[in-house]
């Protein structure tokens, strides 16, 4: 019956190697939180960059829309305040909203119609330019809102 006795430098040398491993170990862990965390916030800045663009698009949008609204009813200029115009603007701004949140897209949406149905009493209709402009401040509000949340 052969009992090893373990001497001080072997229990050292052990957890020595016992330390080692949970080092490593502690090592691989944090290496792959941070890993996991770096993909995740590049997702969340990728996902704010293409919003912020796309809300800012819009914001242009919007303004041309509105400038082609004026100079159809006041200026009554049917070159410059063309419908077709107006239509890709709108269209433009539809497609932009699909990258923003559901109010923002809802108020697109609200836009796209009441465009549809006053534009072609838009020459004449002060009230038709009123509600359009009502509508294109709140799709507007939506965005600034939207744009202010990005972190």
């Amino acid at each position: 019956m052969c009992v090893k006795k373990r001497t001080a430098l072997q229990l050292l040398h052990l957890s020595d190697l016992q330390l080692y491993r949970w080092v490593l170990l502690l090592s691989i862990v944090l290496a792959s939180l941070s890993f996991f965390y770096n993909v995740w916030r590049m997702e969340v800045s990728e996902h704010n960059a293409m919003v912020r663009t796309a809300g800012i698009q819009i914001l242009q949008e919007l303004a041309e829309l509105e400038q082609i609204i004026f100079i159809a009813h006041y200026d009554q200029d049917l070159q410059q305040g063309s419908p077709r115009r107006a239509w890709v603007r709108v269209g433009l701004i539809d497609d932009l909203s699909v990258l923003m949140s559901a109010p923002t897209i809802d108020s697109v949406n609200v836009l796209r119609d009441l465009w549809q149905r006053e534009w072609p009493q838009l020459k004449n209709s002060h009230e038709s330019v009123i509600s359009l402009g009502d509508q294109i401040d709140e799709v507007r509000l939506q965005v600034k809102s939207e744009l202010s949340r990005l972190k």
